[in-house]
């Protein structure tokens, strides 16, 4: 017998624990959001978050979390913004897999959008 889990019903199985989790780690790593006038919104933009980056066939959790990451330091509509334009492009490729399309995010924030840090 075949299951199938449909998007809302994993966002629902991992808010459980994995959204707590990548609260807690994203309060270190991008600490801006979480001291905003919008920090409370915070745990409902990462649940948006995270139903997009499974829309985009994300599966693995660090590639779920760096997407997460990604959206709070981009804006969450990064995604439609013309200056991310090639960043919308790769991610949503069918070609290359989650972790792969991650990877070249990583890079070109590393290398384009904070060549500083």
């Amino acid at each position: 017998m075949e299951v199938t889990i449909r998007p809302e019903q994993l966002v629902a199985f991992l808010r459980d624990g994995f959204v707590d989790v990548v609260l807690e780690e994203l309060a270190a790593a991008v600490p801006a959001a979480f001291e905003s006038p919008g920090a409370a919104e915070v745990p409902a933009r990462v649940d948006a978050a995270l139903r997009r980056a499974l829309a985009l066939g994300l599966a693995d959790g660090w590639d779920i979390y760096r997407y997460i990451e990604y959206r709070l330091r981009l804006g969450d509509d990064f995604e439609s913004r013309p200056e991310y334009q090639e960043i919308a492009r790769v991610l949503a490729s069918t070609q290359v897999d989650g972790g792969a399309r991650m990877d070249w995010l990583d890079s070109y924030y590393e290398h384009v959008l904070n060549p500083s840090a």
